[in-house]
């Protein structure tokens, strides 16, 4: 089970969730260095009367972006997709149970899996993309 985050993750870091050891993780300091590329063109934009509101948007948004950072850095680091997509470094449907599935996902899940479930193969693995 993919959830839209963890999808969203992997490719931040260049990787596939299909192949959980593709994820590399950033150099360290890189994930701040869209923090110090925003704030590069902050300073660029600053005094021109014509572009204050975008500038204020832009500041906002930097904010926000510092804010995600601080509260979930774990989303970009290549280990903690990895535990997710694999916990125990087996694959979720080793691990996981049915009901913690539908427990994190919602109900609307089972039939997401009965779906993914009958078009696949024995010993066949398989993705659901939320």
């Amino acid at each position: 089970v993919v959830p839209s985050w963890c999808a969203r993750a992997c490719a931040a870091l260049g990787g596939s969730p299909a192949d959980p050891a593709s994820l590399v993780d950033l150099p360290p300091g890189d994930q701040a260095g869209s923090l110090v590329a925003f704030d590069d063109l902050l300073r660029r934009l600053r005094g021109s009367p014509t572009l204050a509101g975008s500038l204020r948007r832009l500041e906002s948004e930097r904010t926000h972006l510092a804010r995600r950072l601080a509260r979930r850095p774990e989303l970009l680091t290549a280990g903690s997709l990895r535990a997710y997509l694999e916990p125990r470094g087996a694959r979720q449907e080793r691990t996981m149970s049915l009901f913690q599935a539908l427990w994190e996902h919602g109900p609307g899940l089972a039939p997401r899996l009965v779906e993914a479930a009958a078009a696949c193969a024995p010993g066949e693995h398989r993705l659901i993309l939320l």
